[in-house]
């Protein structure tokens, strides 16, 4: 997260100062740790490439080819594994704390209903809310 306080001062500092800030992150759940990762890897491992190649890359063969060497464990540098709901609130408010006024969550993995009876039992606990 410093760096990304460093990168949110140079928007601040060259021009950003009053503009509102929101972000989107991608995460993983899951039910276990390991079917996090292996979701993350398998659907979105793409994130371990390097932005400047992103850019370059036309087709999904290419993207491919640009993720071939990620391997499971180096997923978890790149894509949050989620599978409890302090988890997530603790990432929300992390990135709150960096400055961001929204913060919009992607989750990768295909099961999306899953996700969503996750966040409604898991997030919407007053235990969460009140610290």
């Amino acid at each position: 997260m410093n760096e990304m306080k460093q990168m949110l001062e140079a928007f601040r500092t060259s021009g950003g100062a009053k503009k509102p800030l929101a972000l989107q992150v991608q995460v993983s759940w899951a039910p276990t740790i390991d079917e996090a990762r292996m979701a993350a890897w398998h659907e979105w491992r793409n994130a371990a490439v390097k932005p400047d190649l992103l850019a370059e890359l036309k087709t999904p063969a290419e993207f491919d080819a640009a993720s071939r060497e990620v391997t499971l464990e180096e997923i978890d540098n790149f894509i949050p594994l989620i599978t409890r709901g302090t988890e997530l609130f603790d990432l929300v408010e992390e990135c709150a704390a960096c400055g961001f006024e929204e913060v919009y969550i992607h989750n990768v993995s295909r099961d999306q209903h899953g996700f969503m009876r996750f966040v409604a039992e898991q997030m919407f606990r007053p235990e969460l809310r009140n610290g």
